[in-house]
């Protein structure tokens, strides 16, 4: 390879390729003095050691932008609602958190005694020495404390056998 081809990196010390090292517009010969190796690693450790310093500032570069022009970001996210991926991660985020509220709602119970979990499987009659094999299956998420107490294998045919349904009804 020719010589200017080649740079040393000022933190390293090795002689390598200039496509190894970034450019950098008012340096005389267009690239930064460290390679891109040496690069990464100084900004890796500089984030790690201040990144909530960092986090801090780039919340304020956004905020200080929504409140220059809030119109732009109305916009931008009425666009992505009427997207196909907008609606639907609003769709999953509606079931989600339906769900969420429900397994938190019995869990919650569970915890407080109200709720006293069995150690038999409701389907295939199988008794746990441990009840922590036994799960609340939940036919409507709107009630969270009206559950079907299942071992795992039986939920996971409950579960199966509906998706299966759902499969032949999008048909």
């Amino acid at each position: 390879m020719e010589n200017n081809m080649m740079k040393t990196c000022v933190k390293c010390g090795e002689t390598k390729e200039l496509s190894l090292f970034y450019k950098r517009k008012d340096s005389p010969d267009g690239f930064r003095n460290d390679c891109k190796d040496c690069r990464k690693n100084t900004t890796s450790i500089n984030y790690s050691s201040n990144k909530e310093e960092i986090l801090k500032k780039q919340r304020g570069y956004q905020k200080k932008a929504y409140l220059e022009n809030p119109q732009k970001f109305k916009d931008k996210n009425k666009r992505y609602r009427r997207s196909t991926k907008g609606k639907q991660t609003a769709k999953r985020n509606r079931v989600g958190n339906v769900k969420i509220f429900a397994r938190e709602t019995l869990n919650n119970k569970i915890a407080q005694g109200v709720i006293k979990k069995p150690h038999t499987c409701s389907v295939c009659k199988w008794v746990f020495s441990d009840s922590s094999r036994i799960h609340g299956h939940h036919h409507d998420y709107s009630k969270p404390l009206d559950v079907t107490w299942v071992c795992d294998s039986c939920h996971m045919e409950i579960h199966n056998s509906f998706n299966k349904k759902l499969a032949l009804i999008k048909q």
